[in-house]
């Protein structure tokens, strides 16, 4: 027998690259003086995408590329939060008003920092909640799916409510303070990390210097940051060639979470995470017994069109199931995830066609007329009725691929 032929290389491609503006490379020299390990690594501009990660010499699997020390990390100190009475505000709150008071005092920690970090006209371009409010009331929200809706009021609200509790800090006309303000709240809400190692009572959210510099990927994709007593590690999933871009996963995201907390979309096709969410156009069609029947079991909203796999998921199998079968053939299912007697697969996917086939009529209307408003606008409303007409592309061709 012959032997197996040997296994092919992976092909890598160098990420093309522009000059690194010297701020950064200010930045990354602080961060070393301040006790961070960087190995084999540096930030770039990425044309289009703003800065990313590189290795910038060939890198092994398994080694460490970044290691941020707790004594190196940027985090709320408790005698500021007593003193200026925040300790009762949520962790986001109490890192977004700490920076806030750090660019007021114009501390050598924050003036290293913010430098390196997004501008607030880089907020401004991409992020549905930084708008003004007529925009968001009157376009933005009007023009979403549902699934990107719900994220966004639910993050307004904390919004909303970080605002009120740092009013005390802030003279009511100290426009400054409150521009600065939702300023590093976006900032903690797109970069930070949540620091709680073993043993630790109160955790705390954190900024960690040079590791903010990756971009995302779908989960599984990229390379593993994690915590330690000592502090947060980066570690590379696999070999990489000089040129190629480092990624992490923010965690396991759809691209609506992605579109209201980050202020971009990945292509449907790399991204195992995302999901359609089908709540709006299943709920309506289940009577109040069958919607508390559901409430009862944990199954009652959350239903999701899996575009990677082409699937739906299991709380759709069993939302649309508590209408079609009887209560043994549903517990049976619910238990098992298998029919009592023959497959009803075929059944649901009857019963779900109206409700999808309506959707995707909504996505396409959505779809024209966000590219008549958004050719209408300029600036930064004109570039997020792109994103949400891009996402509401990717909404429709997953129901259409689905329905066949």
């Amino acid at each position: 027998m012959a032997p197996d032929p040997p296994p092919k290389k992976r092909k890598t491609k160098a990420t093309p690259v522009q000059d690194l503006p010297e701020a950064h490379t200010a930045y990354v020299e602080w961060a070393i003086a301040r006790g961070i390990e960087i190995n084999g690594v540096t930030p770039a501009v990425l044309p289009g995408r703003g800065i990313g990660l590189l290795a910038k010499e060939k890198i092994a699997k398994d080694a460490l590329l970044i290691f941020v020390p707790e004594k190196a990390m940027i985090k709320p100190e408790l005698p500021v939060l007593r003193k200026h009475k925040l300790i009762k505000l949520s962790s986001q709150a109490q890192l977004a008003a700490y920076l806030t008071l750090e660019w007021k005092s114009q501390s050598s920690t924050y003036v290293a920092s913010r430098a390196a970090w997004p501008t607030p006209e880089d907020f401004a371009s991409c992020m549905l909640a930084w708008s003004p409010k007529d925009e968001l009331e009157d376009v933005l929200r009007k023009g979403a799916p549902p699934s990107v809706q719900r994220p966004l009021d639910r993050m307004l609200s904390d919004l909303e409510r970080d605002i009120e509790s740092v009013k005390h800090m802030h003279a009511p006309d100290d426009q400054a303070f409150e521009r600065e303000f939702l300023y590093h709240w976006m900032l903690v809400n797109t970069r930070s990390f949540h620091w709680k190692p073993q043993g630790v009572t109160q955790g705390a959210m954190i900024m960690n210097p040079a590791l903010d510099y990756m971009n995302h990927c779908p989960n599984g994709q990229g390379c593993q940051v994690t915590m330690s007593q000592d502090g947060y590690e980066l570690r590379a999933n696999r070999d990489y060639e000089s040129g190629e871009e480092i990624l992490a996963t923010y965690g396991a995201h759809s691209n609506d979470k992605l579109l209201v907390h980050y202020g971009f979309i990945l292509p449907q096709t790399s991204l195992d995470d995302d999901e359609i969410r089908l709540d709006h156009v299943i709920l309506p069609r289940l009577s109040e017994s069958q919607q508390n029947a559901l409430q009862d079991v944990g199954f009652f909203g959350g239903y999701a069109l899996l575009p990677s796999t082409g699937e739906l998921c299991f709380k759709t199998q069993v939302a649309v199931r508590s209408v079609l079968l009887t209560a043994n053939e549903w517990e049976h299912f619910m238990g098992s995830g298998e029919d009592l007697a023959d497959d009803k697969e075929n059944d649901v996917q009857d019963w779900l066609k109206p409700c999808l086939q309506s959707y995707v009529e909504e996505a396409k209307e959505a779809v024209d007329a966000l590219k008549s408003l958004s050719e209408e606008k300029t600036g930064d409303l004109a570039n997020k009725l792109q994103l949400l007409r891009a996402r509401w592309e990717q909404i429709q061709l997953a129901l259409e691929d689905f329905l066949g």
